[in-house]
């Protein structure tokens, strides 16, 4: 019965939270990309990893700080909250 709600998106109780986006951000185009996607997919918030931690330092972590950005400039852009 617990409803919450982020930035005017309602979630729990009858509403129907979908939420999408990248498993990583990797760069700005492709999280454009996949926030107009899941946007018109009907999804009313945007996620994606800005941070990746790895088992070896070897791999990708992430973009971090910059990945936040992006996340966040996206978000703005298709009106989605954001979530990470």
């Amino acid at each position: 019965d617990t409803i919450i709600e982020i930035k005017g998106v309602k979630i729990g109780g009858s509403y129907v939270g979908l939420i999408g986006g990248p498993c990583a951000v990797e760069t700005e185009e492709q999280t454009m990309m996949t926030a107009e996607i899941v946007k018109k997919a009907g999804c009313r918030l945007l996620r994606g990893g800005a941070f990746k931690p790895r088992t070896t330092p070897y791999a990708f972590q992430g973009l971090g700080e910059k990945g936040l950005k992006i996340l966040r400039k996206a978000g703005d852009k298709y009106r989605m909250p954001v979530v990470t």
